[in-house]
């Protein structure tokens, strides 16, 4: 027999999956009743020269560092467009002033600025149109 349809914004099975009973909450609630002797073994593992385990506990306690770009100092001319700043970015990369990374990342947000300019021009120009008629 075909179950009746639910009604919008109402489950049709009410009581759902109970919690904790998918292969992942399993796994997790028998991590839990025995987190003291894992972090045992590990630890035991780690101490006795088992690299894999050195990592595991590692990675927890002390997390790979991020690359932080080195800051740089470049002056442009505020007065020039985005195309002459572009060239005085890429400039400065090709004399060794500005990281090749750093420099990709400013030509990357001129390019963004760029269209966000075009965007607002293009806006003010259909408006202005459109109040034409």
């Amino acid at each position: 027999m075909p179950t009746p349809k639910s009604k919008p914004g109402q489950s049709g099975n009410p009581n759902g999956r109970p919690k904790g009973k998918s292969a992942g909450g399993m796994v997790r609630k028998a991590i839990e009743e025995r987190r003291e002797d894992i972090l045992k073994v590990v630890m035991d593992a780690a101490l006795n020269g088992d690299l894999q385990a050195c990592k595991t506990l590692l990675d927890r306690i002390a997390p790979t560092l991020r690359p932080v770009a080195a800051s740089v100092a470049i002056t442009l001319n505020k007065s020039a467009g985005l195309a002459e700043q572009g060239a005085e970015v890429v400039n400065a990369a090709l004399s060794g002033n500005v990281p090749p990374d750093v420099a990709n990342q400013l030509i990357s947000v001129l390019t963004h600025q760029g269209k966000l300019i075009e965007t607002t021009e293009l806006i003010a120009r259909v408006e202005a149109l459109e109040s034409r008629q």
